[in-house]
C-alpha cells in the first residue's frame, strides 16, 4: 500500500481518493471508511459505490465514537516511533494537539497559492 485515504464518500475525500488512484494505481490505495454514528448508513452505501468505481476495496470499517476518536487511535497505532510526520500548515487544526499530546514529533508543511505541497 502506497496511500491510505479516509474516505467518506463526500467530495473532498472523493477527490483525494480519485487523485491517489490516479497517482499510485488502485492496487496500492487502501480506502478506510469510517462509521461514526451517522443517522444513515447513506454515507458509507456512498463510500462503497465510490471505491467500487475506482476500484479500490474499503477492506476495512472502523467503529469509533466520533472522528476525534477515530484519530486519537490512528495517531496511536500508525505513528508510535520517533520518527517525524509532516502535514500540510492549513489542515484539520487538531492533528498538531494529538502530535503533542502523544509526543509524536512532527513538522507543518507550507502549502502553496495552488495548495501544493
Amino acid at each position: 500500500m502506497k496511500a491510505l485515504v479516509l474516505f467518506s464518500g463526500g467530495l473532498d475525500s472523493t477527490t483525494c481518493l480519485a487523485l491517489a488512484v490516479k497517482k499510485f494505481g488502485a492496487e496500492n490505495v487502501t480506502a478506510l471508511s469510517i462509521f461514526y454514528g451517522q443517522k444513515h448508513d447513506r454515507e458509507i452505501k456512498s463510500a462503497e459505490k465510490l471505491a467500487e468505481y475506482y476500484g479500490v476495496s474499503p477492506d476495512m470499517v472502523f467503529v469509533g465514537n466520533g472522528s476525534d476518536d477515530v484519530l486519537a487511535l490512528s495517531f496511536r497505532a500508525f505513528f508510535n516511533s520517533e520518527k517525524q510526520i509532516f502535514f500540510p500548515d492549513i489542515t484539520y487544526s487538531f492533528y498538531p494537539v494529538w502530535c503533542s499530546l502523544l509526543k509524536i514529533p512532527y513538522k507543518t508543511i507550507p502549502v502553496s497559492e495552488d495548495f501544493r505541497i
